[in-house]
């Protein structure tokens, strides 16, 4: 009778416990797929540059934003005497990137560049500091169309900044040559 009764007993906590267990295995619940939560579009990164004038009086600042379309915002503004972040000029690119350099101001503070370089070649933007137009009425000289017009026997190499007030020096794979500014003309310079 001990055997009858310890196997009932067994019979009947295996009844109530092999459905527990064996509807765990086969009703189990699939792991759920993780669901992604959105993420924020990555937010424009905005950097300043600035250079002196020579004398100090004079600021020029580049703004750069880095978008989250891949592109950059650049704007350009002078500070100083008569002008507090006057931007004279602003431009997005896909590619390439827009530079200060130390030299960036001429010595009178009345002219400044900017170089544009498109991923391969440099060129370089003259403005006058009070972000007026020059006599033809464009905003800027653009060194390079001035250069690729006028210049065809050497490749530019860079232009490394002021000589004098009206003056950009110019390299070259050739000679060196001074830029006018009032007349966009080019003047050898003697080598030694």
């Amino acid at each position: 009778m001990k055997k009858i009764l310890l196997i009932l007993v067994l019979a009947a906590v295996l009844g109530l416990t092999a459905p527990a267990v064996f509807k765990n295995d086969i009703t189990k619940e699939p792991l759920a797929a993780p669901v992604p939560t959105p993420t924020e579009a990555p937010l424009d990164v905005a950097t300043s540059t600035h250079v002196r004038s020579p004398d100090g009086i004079m600021t020029l600042t580049i703004k750069e934003t880095k978008k989250s379309d891949g592109t950059t915002f650049y704007s350009f503004l002078v500070s100083g005497e008569d002008a507090d972040n006057l931007e004279i000029y602003s431009k997005t690119l896909t590619i390439g990137k827009m530079l200060l350099s130390l030299n960036s101001w001429s010595p009178d503070n009345k002219y400044l560049f900017i170089t544009e370089n498109n991923g391969n070649l440099d060129n370089y933007l003259i403005f006058k500091a009070t972000g007026e137009a020059f006599a033809d009425g464009t905003p800027y000289i653009d060194f390079g169309a001035h250069y690729s017009e006028k210049m065809t026997e050497y490749t530019l190499k860079d232009v490394t900044g002021w000589d004098g007030p009206d003056l950009l020096h110019v390299r070259t794979s050739g000679p060196a040559y001074w830029f006018e500014i009032s007349s966009t003309a080019f003047y050898r310079l003697v080598q030694r």
